[in-house]
């Protein structure tokens, strides 16, 4: 389905997306909350919630310490975009995987990003994103429960 958008704001979002991926693996917390609006959220499987721009550079600082995030590779591909009342939902595959010296690459994790993204001071900027954990569990299939949204992106 052929979403409405400008190449220019299609841009805009993308560059806004890739941002938030380089800042988060240079462990820059403010450059990531740089990334989304003054009360943007980010959200996790786990349910965890960080709101506001000192609770996203803590949420980059926590990751920061958890294993394999030294040297690691944040990949994404933009999937969807779909028009919301105030600007767009996009969809995103990730993978993160790493490298130490001596050691072959590992996977880090897999997964997919639900951001709503709205414009603020004239730029494009994440209002929410769900980051969410590719498992079997939870993998979006046809027709399932977890088809590209939960229950908890639905109130996001």
């Amino acid at each position: 389905m052929a979403v409405d958008i400008s190449p220019e704001d299609r841009a805009a979002i993308y560059a806004c997306l890739r941002q938030y991926a380089g800042r988060l693996d240079l462990a820059d917390g403010p450059g990531v909350a740089s990334t989304f609006t003054r009360d943007g959220v980010i959200e996790t499987t786990r349910g965890r919630t960080h709101t506001g721009p000192e609770e996203l550079a803590k949420f980059v600082a926590d990751a920061a310490t958890m294993e394999g995030f030294s040297g690691r590779q944040h990949h994404m591909q933009p999937m969807l975009i779909e028009k919301t009342a105030d600007g767009y939902l996009v969809t995103s595959y990730w993978m993160v995987k790493t490298f130490h010296a001596g050691k072959p690459p590992f996977f880090v994790g897999l997964g997919w990003y639900k951001d709503t993204y709205v414009q603020e001071d004239g730029a494009w900027r994440c209002k929410h994103k769900f980051i969410l954990q590719w498992s079997p569990q939870n993998a979006p299939t046809f027709n399932s429960e977890n088809e590209w949204k939960s229950s908890r992106q639905l109130t996001g």
